[in-house]
Order: structure tokens, then sequence, then C-alpha cells
């Protein structure tokens, strides 16, 4: 079984943000003790999952804020802090950016300016010019920074990331998440049905014994290409999570996708319904061949006024109502995920910036005890860019290879320790700086 948090619109804002004179402190630390009171009785979770919005205006300051709060989060469920899982919102755009900058606006606004397959096509072009593409991300460099230590920052052609994590020893939760902030900041404000994924991250790949969880910031309604999204990522038996709308939900539809609105952790306090609210999803495993299905089931907290406090909303199940709602899903066939091939390792580390693919790292070990790969790369990230190189130079990885673009060296370092047998070493020397 596993248990994941789901938060989103927590708009760390300003240069107050996460200091003790941030206005919105008094719910932020409300949500650390609510979460840690349910850990006590729901038990750990294994991941927290960010659907965006995580700064106010995808500033850096911002994004060490909410970088400290997820650390305390993370410590209030049990939750190792590298397991956390984010996407950008229209708020982790930097606007200004693309006010002062032509080339920036002018990438955006020859995708925006198109429709149909014309959007299609010209977003394509954007992304394969090496100039282009690289304007199109800039408003979100401040994001990415701070996303790239949870190995969930957005590179192009892509757009998007997935990481695998294992269940159990069939069944696999494939957590993917969208960009889908990708036209904001032309405007000052946008709509629905404005925005734009665009075929690449809306395709799933069907694989046996996997379930499918889909993040992104954008409902479907505020995506110009809907229709092609429900029919590509929601047509089939997955799970969306979603923020941007201040609303907590949960529904499923006739194709079985699960889609869950966390409403806001931090909305603002002058809009009309302001409500906190925070949601839990338990997922286990139920029956065998050919009858396996996944039990999801989800609670949400949603905050009152009096007494204050956040308090589980109740659902319907049948002829009973309870704090929380219960879905099945089909999972047919299993995957086997027990390989230690050295071939599986090298894939864990795979390149974002060369392959334009995320990384297949798994939330526990396996059980040869193989290093947390993906807690390694968390550590090093956190460190200073100094001490990064110093640990990966000394362990004589990445001799021969570039550094101007840094994220594509450290994965090649990664691969390089796993093919050397020297990823307990590196273990220890990111271990020994990070005490420091």
């Amino acid at each position: 079984m596993m248990q994941l948090l789901h938060v989103s619109d927590i708009h760390f804002k300003g240069k107050a943000a996460g200091t003790e004179t941030d206005p919105e402190k008094m719910y932020q630390e409300h949500i650390l003790h609510d979460v840690a009171l349910r850990t006590g009785i729901l038990g750990k979770v294994d991941g927290i999952l960010v659907t965006g919005d995580i700064a106010f205006a995808g500033k850096k300051h911002e994004y060490e804020a909410a970088s400290n709060w997820l650390d305390s989060l993370a410590a209030a469920c049990g939750c190792s802090p590298s397991n956390v899982y984010v996407v950008p919102g229209n708020h982790d755009v930097d606007r200004s950016v693309v006010a002062k900058n032509a080339a920036v606006s002018n990438a955006i606004e020859a995708v925006w300016s198109k429709a149909g397959s014309d959007r299609e096509n010209a977003l394509r072009r954007q992304l394969e010019d090496p100039e282009t593409s690289a304007a199109i991300l800039r408003p979100i460099a401040a994001y990415n920074e701070f996303a790239r230590a949870y190995q969930c920052q957005v590179t192009s052609p892509r757009l998007s990331w997935e990481n695998p994590v294992r269940i159990d020893g069939e069944t696999v939760l494939n957590i993917r998440g969208l960009h889908s902030a990708l036209l904001c900041g032309w405007k000052p404000n946008e709509e629905q049905n404005q925005l734009y994924l665009g075929p690449v991250q809306s395709g799933t790949v069907p694989s046996y014994g996997t379930i499918n969880l889909v993040l992104a910031h954008h409902p479907p309604e505020w995506m110009a290409d809907r229709f092609e999204l429900e029919d590509r990522l929601l047509a089939g038996p997955n799970i969306a999570l979603f923020g941007h709308e201040h609303r907590p939900s949960v529904s499923q539809g006739e194709s079985d996708c699960i889609l869950i609105r966390a409403g806001s952790a931090n909305p603002d306090r002058r809009e009309n319904g302001w409500q906190p609210a925070y949601g839990w999803i338990h997922i286990s495993m139920e029956g065998t061949e050919p009858d396996r299905k996944a039990k999801i089931r989800v609670r949400q907290f949603a905050w009152q006024r009096s007494p204050a406090g956040f308090v589980a909303k109740k659902y319907r199940n049948g002829n009973t109502e309870s704090d929380f709602k219960d879905y099945l899903l089909p999972v047919s066939g299993t995957n086997l995920v027990e390989s230690d091939s050295e071939q599986e390792q090298a894939d864990l580390v795979r390149s974002r910036t060369s392959n334009n693919d995320a990384s297949k790292i798994t939330m526990s070990d396996s059980p040869t005890q193989r290093p947390d790969i993906r807690s390694m790369l968390f550590q090093i990230w956190r460190l200073d860019y100094a001490d990064r190189k110093e640990i990966l130079s000394n362990l004589g990885l990445g001799q021969d290879i570039p550094t101007e673009n840094e994220d594509a060296w450290v994965d090649t370092c990664f691969r390089e320790a796993i093919a050397k047998d020297l990823l307990a070493e590196l273990g220890a020397a990111i271990a020994k700086k990070d005490r420091v």
C-alpha cells in the first residue's frame, strides 16, 4: 500500500515569505500541525504531491521559503523530503521576465496566437529551436532551480517528467508531471480555454501492472486542447490531480479516471469562500489476476473558522456518510520491478537534458538495498555548486564532460558512478558534506 499527501497553491509571497512577519505563517503552521496529528492516526506518507503555484511571483526567495516549508511538511508526515513531486502553476511564472524580454514574449506569442493543429506545429517549432526553446522556459528559471532537487524540473522539448514508484512487487504507480502554465505570462491574466498542453504532454503509454497518476496545475477546462486532453490522458483508469481552483473536490468519470482537486493550502484571504485545504490519498491493491484492482481512498481536509482548525470533508459511500471517498481502478497484468541490473540502475538517472525523458527512480530501495539514488540526487542538488563539483571530481566522475549544462553533467556523473560501482562512496561523500 502507499499513502500520498496532496497540497497545492501554497503561494509563498514576497520577501516576508517564510519569515516571522509572513502574514500567512499562522495557516502554514496549522497545516503542519494537522498533518502531524493525522499521521499519528493514518500512518506515514510515502510521497508529497504539489500541484503548482508554489511561489506567488516566481521569485527565488519565494522558493527558498517553500523549500523550507516542504522540508517541515515532510518531517511532519514521516516522508523523505526527496519524495516530494512538484509541477509549476501560473504563479510560478515570473511575468516580469516575459514583460522585459522581447525574445521570451515573442516565443510565447508565436504559440498563443495559433489555434488547433497550427498551435501544435508552432509549439514544436519553438521547442526544436535551441534559442526559442530556452526563451520559453526562461520565465520559470527560478522554479526549475528549485524543482531540480526533486528531479521535477521542466526541460525541452518534452516539458513533462515521469517517475515510476513501486506500490508492491507487481504494481507500479507512474507519477507524471505536466507543465500546464506553458503559455502563462503573455497576458496579464489567463482565462478558461486559453492554455495549452499539446499532444506530447497529454499522451500516456499503457503498461501492464501500471497505474498512471498525473499532476497538473490547471484542470482540463482551462486548456484550449481540453477535449484532446480528455481523450488522450483522462479516458482510462488513471488518477489526475489538479490545483488552481481553490475548492477541494473528487470525482470519477465514466472512463474510471479519478479527478482530484486539492483546493488551496494558502488561498488569498480576500477571496470569496476563502478556505485552506489539502488532501490525503491511500492506495492499496485488492484481488488477483484477472480481477486485480487498486482501491483509492481519498480524504480532504478544509479549514473551519470556529473552532479554528482543519476538519475532514464528508462524502457519501453507498448509504453511509464518511470522511473518505473510495474508488476502484482496474489494473491489468503485472509489472515485476525487482530487477537490479546495471542497465536498470543506469536508467534511474537517465538525463533529462540529453534524453528528454524522466529519471527512473523509485521511492524506496530494492530488496538488494542499493543506495537510494533519488535521495542522493536530492541531497547533492541542495549543496553549493563548489561542493557538488568537489565531490564528483574527487571520485573521478565526469572528467571529460563539459559542465556548462550542470543538470546533464550531474546525471552523467551518477551514471558513471553506477557503472564503476561507486554509488556507496558517492553517497558517503554527499552525506559527509551535507552534515558540514
